[in-house]
């Protein structure tokens, strides 16, 4: 039984020679253009192309005198900027989560302040009440009546 058929590839090797290689993006379409200007920066002749539109993706040609290596250098310095961006936006948003929990425990400590008032004015509220039902029975009023 062929294993081959079960893993999916995710890119194709199209064409090696001693000064070119060849490479068929078929999953990760951005990564033949990353992986371009890394070698670019090197001075290493590459291009990404559309063989054609209905064609799986866009391929990757270098031309050098060992592309294979220069290939997986240039997959090395990506994988390296991607670890290091990672790493930028993880220490960002935990920043971002710190401020954010002290603005929430801000927050609670508001609402817990104000429900605090408001069972206060509701307990003077209720003793204003009591205080005026017990003036009302010693002037000899009649007891309100409560609102259903």
């Amino acid at each position: 039984m062929d294993n081959t058929t079960d893993q999916k590839e995710d890119f194709k090797l199209i064409q090696k020679t001693d000064k070119e290689i060849e490479i068929e993006a078929l999953v990760a379409k951005e990564i033949p253009d990353i992986v371009r200007k890394k070698l670019i920066e090197k001075k290493i002749d590459a291009y990404v192309y559309t063989p054609h539109p209905l064609l799986n993706g866009p391929r990757i040609h270098i031309h050098s005198s060992d592309p294979a290596d220069d290939l997986i250098s240039a997959s090395e310095d990506v994988e390296n900027d991607l670890k290091e961006f990672k790493e930028l936006v993880g220490k960002e948003f935990k920043k971002v989560k710190k401020e954010d929990k002290k603005e929430n425990t801000k927050k609670e400590e508001k609402k817990e302040e104000k429900n605090i008032e408001d069972e206060k004015k509701d307990v003077k509220s209720a003793d204003a009440e009591e205080k005026s039902e017990k003036v009302g029975k010693k002037r000899g009023r009649p007891k309100k009546e409560e609102k259903i």
